[in-house]
């Protein structure tokens, strides 16, 4: 069992912890913090300590709707650019209420992928990327435009991100396996089926297929050589 951490007097955002109070049938310790409103709330050591209760629920929920209410245009909010940013956000936050988090937490929160501190406010990040936007969407059109970081072991920044089409973050991700036909490497599926004239969709679906069946069939034929050995030592 590790050593206890005491968070007593620590500040979390707008939050000041007071005492522990308890913990969760997890045992996860329980702390009750101060708002700076004055508020008293109790929160688990876990959201407090990776950033996601930094206030009080009330003042949260008022601190959102200031955050929002610079966008309320509903065409800024309808807008492509301001979708991406907010699919990054979310990808990002690590909140366990957001789907989005919790679907892409593994491959963002949990690896330590964030937005940079000035890319909170999308008025920065139309700054930094709106026209490099405008720039991709008259060579691939909006639909197909979408954001990519350089470095995926990086976070979101300026530095670290351009704009490109599906086809080219398919070229990005960290899951492509270099695949070697007639002793040419290719280094990804896409790069294959575009040298080799084939449609990307169907050749993909069929190859995941035939690498699963592959796979059934090389654990089988391990599990029968495992037993055949472990019969040869018994019978020894």
């Amino acid at each position: 069992m590790g050593a206890f951490l005491d968070l007593t007097g620590e500040r979390f955002g707008s939050l000041i912890v007071l005492e522990r109070v308890g913990q969760k049938s997890n045992c996860e310790t329980l702390w009750k913090c101060r708002c700076d409103c004055g508020a008293e709330v109790i929160f688990g050591v876990g959201k407090l300590r990776n950033g996601t209760r930094v206030r009080c629920p009330e003042c949260s929920d008022k601190h959102r709707s200031i955050a929002n209410s610079k966008y309320e245009d509903p065409e800024t909010k309808r807008s492509k650019l301001y979708c991406v940013w907010a699919g990054m956000k979310g990808r990002c936050s690590g909140r366990e209420g957001g789907s989005s988090a919790k679907k892409h937490r593994k491959d963002y929160y949990d690896r330590g992928i964030r937005v940079c501190p000035e890319w909170e406010d999308f008025n920065n990040f139309r700054k930094d990327m709106g026209e490099s936007f405008e720039e991709s969407v008259k060579i691939n059109g909006e639909k197909y435009t979408t954001l990519d970081r350089i470095d995926n072991n990086k976070g979101y920044c300026k530095e670290n991100c351009h704009w490109t089409t599906f086809k080219g973050q398919s070229r990005n991700r960290r899951s492509n396996k270099m695949i070697t036909h007639a002793g040419v490497r290719y280094s990804t599926l896409v790069e294959f089926c575009e040298i080799m004239n084939f449609d990307y969709g169907k050749f993909s679906n069929r190859y995941n297929f035939m690498m699963n069946e592959l796979m059934e069939e090389f654990q089988y034929e391990k599990s029968i050589e495992e037993k055949k050995m472990v019969e040869g030592n018994n019978a020894d």
